[in-house]
């Protein structure tokens, strides 16, 4: 009987010992999920994540310098496509039909004159 008894103890002091392991890391998994620190595990994780980018971006940057600058070209490009149509139109237009103030310039003159 004293083996059984000695069984039973060990059996209740590991059942002990894991109830207390359980409640370890249920407390710690209620400290984890607490709004505050999942915002705060979410703003390192994004933080770690542009950096990252951010250096894989210049690495690139300095081994492809030709390469990046014809991308930013056509970002610009792309972003100001209106503004630089207008201007490349007018500086055609200017070489071939003047503009409606040079016309009117001409026209004053040509009547005065």
């Amino acid at each position: 009987m004293s083996r059984a008894i000695e069984e039973l103890r060990v059996a209740e002091a590991k059942s002990k010992a894991a109830r207390q392991q359980l409640t370890t890391t249920m407390i710690a998994l209620q400290k984890r999920l607490t709004p505050k620190a999942l915002m705060q595990e979410a703003t390192e994780e994004i933080r770690e994540r542009a950096t990252a980018f951010a250096q894989d971006t210049v690495e690139t940057i300095r081994q492809r310098p030709a390469a990046a600058a014809g991308f930013v070209a056509g970002v610009g490009l792309l972003l100001f496509r209106d503004k630089a149509m207008k201007a490349a139109g007018r500086l055609f237009r200017r070489e071939t039909e003047p503009d409606d103030d040079e016309l009117n310039a001409r026209m004053v003159g040509e009547s005065i004159g």
